[in-house]
């Protein structure tokens, strides 16, 4: 994984979401549960055009922080992913990092919610100034998929995840396991958001949990939480210069059915091939 330009492309994409509350937006899964009867949206786009969010931006500017410089930023957030990478976080075995995220939000004096399922959700109040920009959220999931190389001595349920910094490459890895940077990567440029005084308008944060194993996290949510929503980033995309604006959602289903197996003859392979299906992973593309 490139380290700084992808850092820096991911929080200016959000950052310009989170202040200026533009007419785009890229939604996850947790976007696709129907809006409650009886919930109203925080504000609507046409509330606050983007001028207006400009002119209040410059009402905050005396509690901004002093800029960061791209290396700074991309430390900041290198560290807080180190933090995930030494809990082990596969799939199904969230427990000890939810705990810690939750743990993380409190110590920042945000009012966090932990429910039955993991996930950690808590409210991040707006930059003095922007209090009336749109209501935005911001998700990832914090478990991975753990695969380790043949002969790696590796227990995911665990071990900690060895990170490998090339400075020649700007790169980061794992040394001879999966590096955890889906979902992770998003968890921590949020943490970052959340450290520092950027002006931004009220946020709603959601750390889920099963984002690797059909949406179980997601689909435990309270749908008015994301249905009080203006908009909705999901940081689970594959490209960091790009905004995909989509709808995702997972049906997971079993299919029984007998087969007839027949002894193969001669040398002969054959190819099964399953196509025309309409949809796709949506942080890629829809076919």
């Amino acid at each position: 994984m490139k380290r700084t330009s992808h850092i820096i492309a991911v929080l200016g994409i959000v950052l310009v979401f989170a202040l200026s509350g533009c007419s785009t937006t890229s939604t996850s899964p947790v976007g696709t549960t129907e809006k409650s009867p009886t919930s109203t949206p925080t504000n609507t786009p046409s509330d606050t055009p983007v001028s207006s969010a400009a002119s209040s931006a410059d009402e905050a500017e005396e509690d901004e922080q002093p800029s960061r410089s791209n290396d700074e930023i991309t430390d900041a957030v290198l560290k807080n992913f180190a933090k995930l990478a030494g809990i082990p976080r596969q799939t199904g075995n969230e427990q000890q990092v939810s705990k810690f995220l939750k743990n993380w939000a409190e110590d920042h004096d945000f009012t966090v919610t932990q429910d039955d399922a993991n996930n950690i959700i808590f409210d991040v109040p707006a930059t003095k100034g922007l209090e009336d920009l749109p209501l935005v959220g911001l998700q990832a999931h914090m478990d991975m998929t753990c695969v380790a190389d043949s002969g790696v001595d590796y227990n995911p349920s665990t071990d900690p995840i060895a990170l490998i910094h090339n400075d020649a490459t700007d790169s980061l890895s794992a040394n001879g396991t999966t590096l955890g940077a889906d979902g992770g990567m998003g968890i921590a440029l949020i943490m970052d958001i959340c450290d520092n005084k950027t002006p931004h308008g009220p946020l709603r944060v959601f750390f889920t949990t099963g984002g690797e194993n059909g949406f179980t996290g997601v689909s435990s949510l309270d749908p008015r939480l994301a249905g009080e929503l203006s908009y909705l980033i999901d940081l689970d995309g594959e490209e960091s210069d790009a905004v995909m604006v989509s709808s995702a959602g997972c049906e997971t289903f079993i299919a029984y059915g007998s087969l007839d197996l027949l002894k193969p003859t001669g040398n002969a392979a054959a190819t099964i091939t399953l196509d025309g299906l309409l949809g796709g992973r949506s942080d890629t593309q829809i076919n």
